[in-house]
């Protein structure tokens, strides 16, 4: 998992690589409420090897930043994401 945190006078923290683990989430936030709630799903697949494809991962990412903006969510880079996902 990748957690970043996002301070509205900071900015977005330094990205975080941890374990897969669950999390608690407030009734409060807005996304159960409402939902202002984004998500663009990426597709990984093995190849014969073993080996990991992402797909069109740059297209996912221009995607999620546009329904991100659309949501006036915080703005991001989209080549940083496609970084921290490979």
């Amino acid at each position: 998992m990748i957690n970043i945190e996002f301070d509205s006078s900071k900015g977005w923290s330094k990205p975080v690589l941890q374990e897969f683990q669950d999390f608690s989430v407030s009734p409060f936030i807005s996304g159960l409420h409402y939902g202002i709630q984004c998500y663009e799903g990426s597709k990984a697949y093995k190849n014969e090897k073993g080996e990991v494809r992402l797909f069109r991962l740059d297209c996912n990412a221009a995607r999620f930043k546009k329904a991100s903006t659309r949501l006036t969510m915080a703005d991001f880079d989209g080549r940083e994401l496609i970084s921290l996902i490979e």
